[in-house]
């Protein structure tokens, strides 16, 4: 299997369905409103986007060299779809930066499907301005205050603390500075709960921690996102509304030992004492009127 490329890629996002996209630089339209054009590298490969971004970030930073020393405004930019072959412009200066970059990349253009680029040329000067995503206020802002509200309405400074330390090392996985809507459901399945699957117990050393104590954990995010989509921070479903174990399988890993026999309570304890005691299920019961 090919090795998973490490690194941070600029420009490279991904929307709701899992399809990778690149971004070009922001501009501002004639209305004054700031726009960025968003090109689909059709793929949910993470390694298969990453290296298409890269290309794309090469080529971009190319033609931003042809005109290093051009003071026009950032509106004056081409994008370029790697996957398709699809070129866009926006206004004249942007179409011959974009001519330029064609003609000093013949050997790459060779590579790109014909039918693309030829349409890719037809509509060059006519793109479509596509609004910069809303991806909502960054978490830390929101870390702190769904904390003061929950300083204010708890009784225990202990479950408080605890709620904190799940949501800083929970803001370690995103960063701080990510903003809470670009946070999906399949982001917590595929980037926190394997981190919290390997999360070390502090209290036992060369443990994980417990299920019981990542379901908790769980519990508390879930909180946090519900208090979110109430005060219309996140307008998605809960990301953390699906449990990390259920009840069984928490009890399962509590009580990983199997129930006495009729011979270990004959050791350990009298026939009549279990008999007369309501510490023992009603199966011992049975068992001791009734040995094998």
């Amino acid at each position: 299997m090919p090795k998973t490329l490490n690194i941070t890629v600029p420009r490279l996002g991904r929307n709701r369905h899992g399809v990778f996209f690149v971004r070009s630089p922001s501009y501002v339209d004639e209305q004054g409103r700031r726009r960025v054009v968003q090109q689909s590298l059709k793929t949910k490969n993470p390694a298969q986007a990453k290296i298409l971004a890269l290309k794309y970030c090469l080529q971009l930073a190319e033609g931003e060299s042809m005109n290093q020393n051009d003071s026009s405004d950032k509106k004056n930019i081409y994008s370029v779809n790697i996957d398709t072959g699809e070129f866009s412009a926006n206004g004249p200066e942007d179409h011959q930066l974009m001519m330029e970059f064609l003609r000093e990349n013949g050997e790459f253009l060779r590579n790109l499907p014909k039918k693309s680029f030829a349409q890719s040329t037809v509509q060059a000067q006519h793109v479509a301005a596509v609004p910069v995503a809303d991806h909502g206020k960054p978490l830390r802002e929101l870390v702190n205050l769904h904390l003061q509200k929950e300083a204010a309405t708890v009784e225990s400074k202990q479950t408080v603390r605890e709620k904190q330390v799940t949501l800083e090392e929970f803001m370690e996985v995103f960063g701080e500075n990510a903003g809470i809507r670009s946070i999906t459901t399949q982001d917590i399945s595929m980037r926190w709960v394997p981190v919290e699957l390997k999360r070390p117990n502090k209290k036992y050393k060369g443990e994980t921690l417990s299920r019981a104590r990542l379901e908790k954990r769980r519990g508390y995010l879930a909180k946090f996102f519900s208090w979110a989509k109430t005060s219309n921070f996140y307008l998605s479903d809960n990301p953390m509304a699906l449990k990390m174990f259920t009840k069984a399988e928490i009890r399962a890993e509590a009580n990983p030992y199997a129930e006495f026999t009729y011979d270990d309570l004959k050791m350990l304890f009298t026939a009549s004492y279990v008999l007369d005691s309501d510490k023992f299920p009603v199966s011992s019961h049975a068992a001791i009127r009734s040995p094998s």
